[in-house]
């Protein structure tokens, strides 16, 4: 191996990984984490319900909701193994800015990359999934740490990468 040979793979993985984000975020999988976990949780409660209530003339769709659910899992499953491996990158090198990979603040720092412009609290909120108030403590936290800025538009609070 060589310095040129490892850029260009570490240049042909950074760009493949980040068409991959882009078109993922593109398609709205970001906006339908919260979502999709609820309508599992609802699902799932109400096939409870379905089987301690005796009714079971919707079975069949219960059953072909569960294989659409598996044929999904099996198409995720394989990018999820390799994305797991590769996150695990930051896990034999000094964590960035002094944030252990994995935290909340790291989750927060990605979302603002990813995002490539300041966001709002509910923002942040939504793509992460973390309560309001949790978040304006995180934040507030972050702030204080001089991890990310703060900054306004119009009566709205902005949080962006710090400079």
């Amino acid at each position: 191996m060589s310095r040129d040979n490892l850029r260009a793979t570490l240049d042909a993985v950074e760009a493949a990984l980040g068409h991959l984000a882009t078109a993922l975020g593109e398609g709205g999988f970001d906006a339908g984490i919260c979502s999709y976990r609820q309508m599992s949780e609802i699902v799932m409660g109400q096939r409870v319900w379905a089987i301690e209530h005796g009714i079971d003339e919707f079975d069949d769709q219960f059953r072909r909701v569960a294989a659409l659910a598996s044929q999904v899992y099996g198409q995720l499953v394989p990018y999820v193994e390799s994305m797991d491996r590769l996150r695990m990158l930051t896990a034999i090198a000094p964590p960035e800015h002094g944030v252990e990979p994995e935290s909340r603040e790291a989750r927060v720092l990605e979302a603002l990359d990813v995002a490539g412009r300041p966001q709002s609290i509910s923002q942040l909120r939504n793509a992460l999934c973390i309560p309001s108030s949790q978040m304006r403590k995180l934040l507030t936290a972050m702030v204080a740490r001089g991890l990310v800025a703060e900054s306004s538009s119009g009566s709205r609070t902005l949080y962006g990468a710090a400079p």
